[in-house]
């Protein structure tokens, strides 16, 4: 899943939910922690200690740690900062709150869902992390959607998960296409020793991810945003919008990059600067 793991944090417990799975990611990973917070004295202060906290608690089980304070819009900044430090991985607990109550983390998920050059790992406040035993992989028959798999075998072959490939048909059609892409999926993951199996289902994309989950005892669903299929009546950003809503398991969502993106990607990156407020504790 990457070395550089960057975990957004709002100052509340409920954010903190994010921890347990960034220590399950291994030993040798890099992990930052960010708050973002107004620009007064007071609030700095506050940002301050309440990190000396957090990263103290991390260290015991991830020695590299650092954490860095942000200011201005939260989505923006994490983007930003995400941006400049190359991350590999954002970890992020959906729905913690700032003590206010400004900072609302279901909204900025989606905004980082919509955005984001690295990947997330979007999880359920207050829920503790299971075994990871079978993941859920929706594919829309693009091969921008298929750009998951490659981090779904990694993980999957680190943690011996099982891999279901699913496609929802909203309407009857012929499905030739669907069946074949799907079968060259399948065979990509088992080449690499991954038990894998797909299926076809009729129904609305996001119902069927999430009906599929619950039924299959799903313990992650891994999906890109920006895929659709040939007719391009299918796209993944909204359906993902809606799966994180609604799902009580970690989603692991990447946004699909043609060229265009990754070239100004590469212009932004050369632009921005990290703050010069990081704190390294």
């Amino acid at each position: 899943m990457g070395k550089k793991i960057l975990v957004p944090l709002d100052g509340s417990r409920s954010s903190e939910s994010a921890l347990p799975y960034v220590e399950r990611l291994g030993p040798d990973i890099s992990v930052c922690l960010i708050s973002v917070c107004g620009e007064s004295e007071a609030a700095i202060e506050r940002a301050q200690t309440y990190l000396r906290r957090v990263v103290a608690g991390v260290r015991e089980k991830t020695p590299r740690v650092v954490s860095a304070i942000l200011h201005g819009d939260p989505a923006a900044a994490i983007l930003r900062y995400a941006m400049a430090r190359r991350s590999d991985l954002i970890v992020l607990a959906t729905h913690g709150r700032s003590g206010v109550r400004r900072l609302v983390f279901g909204s900025v998920a989606e905004t980082l869902m919509r955005r984001s050059p690295a990947p997330l790992l979007l999880v359920r406040a207050k829920a503790a992390p299971t075994p990871l035993r079978r993941i859920l992989v929706p594919l829309d028959g693009s091969t921008r959607a298929r750009a998951i798999l490659t981090r779904v075998a990694t993980l999957a072959r680190a943690r011996g998960a099982h891999v279901l490939l699913l496609t929802a048909v909203p309407e009857p059609a012929p499905v030739d296409d669907l069946v074949d892409f799907l079968r060259d999926c399948k065979k990509e993951l088992r080449a690499r020793g991954i038990a894998a199996e797909s299926r076809i289902d009729l129904g609305l994309p996001a119902q069927v991810i999430l009906a599929t989950a619950k039924r299959m005892s799903i313990d992650l669903i891994a999906m890109t945003t920006h895929g659709r299929t040939g007719l391009d009546r299918l796209r993944f950003g909204s359906v993902a919008e809606s799966v994180l809503r609604h799902a009580t398991i970690p989603l692991l969502v990447m946004r699909a990059r043609g060229p265009r993106a990754n070239r100004v990607a590469k212009r932004a990156r050369s632009l921005v600067k990290l703050p010069g407020e990081e704190l390294t504790l």
